[in-house]
């Protein structure tokens, strides 16, 4: 597998690939609009020789313009700002609660937490849709904001090793900057479409219309109103073509990507069974991967395999394929796993893996879930535990300070976070610095459920034991950067975090985070100037 920024930087290319073949849907529907309105001014003249009517091309272009462009970017924002649990819902999916003693539903949070842990990106929260076929999908415009939903027919049918290589699979998307491009996607599909769905608007309007409005046998008002009939099938014809290149683009975008997500699921679980066997379940399922969601057709493009049995412009490559590519007759065994080193003291190697998975790390996660004290994991399933839990790892070992902490800590109402905070601090004493900060990852998939008021009243609690002692270690800041960009509480006020920055927009902060590094690996001044030299010159 490419590294991590190689392939955001492949998600960004084909974003502007995306606009390229946009242009070209709008050019093609503006075409045919056009026509169908010269052929009515033709008809109006006849004896006219020309095709070509300035105001009619300014109408049909202009308008389509206008409405593609308008509901692309209304439907984009609309699905950025929900991120990817407003696409889970909107397919019929139910949160999974960490609380859940549903076996199947226990186990699929287990994997998604430790494929988690083992990328080392945020806990994404855990969807279920109530469908009988075998399927899943990854969304959201950010990290922060993912989901992973899996239909009940996947729980139902796939073992565990089978379900990892599925969840393995969605995690790839995640990694590769697919689901910002799916969104997009949807944005730009639905933006495509509207034209069609106008046109299905009128036609459904016509006859209501036509009841409210006539009285007796008025000619005018029925020829106005078969006037209106007229055009919205024409209209609908018109975004059919809009359907053609709708599909078209999530074929060319979408089918290469799997292929890239299948061979990294093995790569990430070393396990090519997991994933194939899932595949050969599909194929043999009665529903296969079928997802029959109202506006599944909308989402197509983000599921594990195809929804439909229909493979013209088919979003996804043939199962059959699929399943040769990961598991040929004349495959090599998979190299032997290598044993990851506790730590990397190679800036480079550290790059590196970012973004990465490595065949081990899903086995160390699930070490890790499993050696956690008891007590810990469970209490990252509740949100007024898992604020407990965030609280007792920021406490002193200072018992004047911890007190003073303690006294910072509000109340919820009959909710005794305080008593919570004091049950869970024997476990957190027990805990590994390597496990803080999985924990805490795992932790807010909870705290993603409070309400705006508590989060920023936990954000600014946060804040304030932080500061108690008036300094902050590393561990802290890092502890409460997390939970502040994951939690976000002035979400919808406005975007705190940029996508992407320039690199001499942020030089002075390169500086700034250069220079804390140096000074915090090295006590003598010669070296920490050495040290700064060699690090401002890569």
């Amino acid at each position: 597998m490419t590294q991590f920024f190689a392939q955001q930087d492949k998600a960004r290319k084909q974003t502007r690939l995306l606009v390229i073949a946009m242009g070209m849907a709008i050019l093609s529907i503006a075409g045919v609009f056009y026509f169908f309105l010269a052929a009515r001014e033709r008809l109006h003249n006849y004896e006219s020789t020309t095709w070509w009517y300035p105001k009619v091309f300014a109408l049909s272009f202009g308008g389509t313009l206008l409405v593609v462009l308008g509901a692309s970017l209304v439907r984009s924002w609309t699905l950025r700002r929900g991120g990817g649990r407003a696409i889970a819902e909107m397919l019929g999916g139910r949160l999974v609660s960490g609380q859940s003693q549903e076996p199947l539903e226990r186990r699929l949070v287990n994997v998604v937490e430790e494929m988690s842990i083992a990328s080392g990106t945020p806990m994404p929260a855990v969807y279920i849709l109530d469908e009988p076929g075998i399927n899943a999908f990854a969304a959201g415009y950010t990290l922060d904001e993912a989901v992973i939903a899996v239909t009940q027919g996947a729980l139902d049918a796939l073992t565990r090793d089978e379900l990892q290589g599925v969840i393995a699979h969605e995690f790839s998307h995640i990694l590769n900057g697919d689901m910002r491009i799916n969104i997009r996607l949807m944005g730009i599909i639905f933006g495509i479409l509207c034209i069609s769905l106008i046109g299905q608007f009128l036609c459904r309007s016509a006859p209501f219309a036509m009841r409210r409005r006539s009285s007796g046998n008025n000619s005018n008002q029925l020829a106005a109103m078969l006037a209106l009939l007229a055009l919205g099938v024409a209209m609908i014809a018109i975004g059919w073509v809009g359907r053609f290149f709708a599909r078209i683009i999530k074929a060319a975008i979408s089918r290469q990507r799997e292929f890239l997500a299948d061979a990294s699921a093995v790569q990430f679980t070393r396990n090519r069974d997991g994933i194939t066997g899932a595949l050969k379940k599909i194929a043999g399922w009665p529903t296969g991967s079928a997802i029959q969601a109202n506006r599944s057709e909308e989402a197509s493009h983000l599921f594990f395999g195809p929804i439909a049995l229909s493979r013209l412009f088919a979003t996804h490559p043939p199962l059959e394929e699929r399943i040769r590519r990961l598991d040929p007759s004349s495959a090599a065994e998979i190299p032997p796993t290598t044993e990851i080193s506790a730590s990397i003291n190679n800036p480079e190697e550290i790059v590196s893996r970012i973004g990465q998975v490595n065949a081990v790390d899903p086995q160390w996660s699930h070490n890790l879930i499993q050696e956690l004290p008891e007590g810990l994991h469970q209490a990252t399933q509740h949100p007024l535990s898992a604020v407990a839990l965030v609280y007792g790892l920021l406490l002193d070992a200072d018992p004047s300070v911890r007190n003073t902490q303690l006294a910072l800590i509000p109340e919820d109402g009959d909710a005794k976070v305080t008593s919570e905070v004091q049950r869970l601090y024997p476990g957190l004493l027990k805990l590994s610095n390597k496990a803080q900060l999985p924990l805490v990852e795992m932790a807010c998939g909870s705290l993603c459920q409070l309400s705006p008021a508590q989060k920023t009243s936990f954000v600014n609690t946060v804040d304030a034991l932080v500061q108690a002692d008036q300094h902050i270690s590393l561990s802290e800041y890092l502890l409460a950067h997390t939970l502040k960009r994951r939690l976000n509480p002035d979400r919808g006020k406005k975007r705190v975090f940029s996508n992407t920055l320039k690199l001499h927009r942020a030089q002075h902060a390169c500086h700034t985070l250069l220079s804390a590094l140096v000074h915090a690996g090295n006590a003598n001044a010669t070296q920490t100037a050495q040290a700064y030299q060699a690090g401002y010159a890569i």
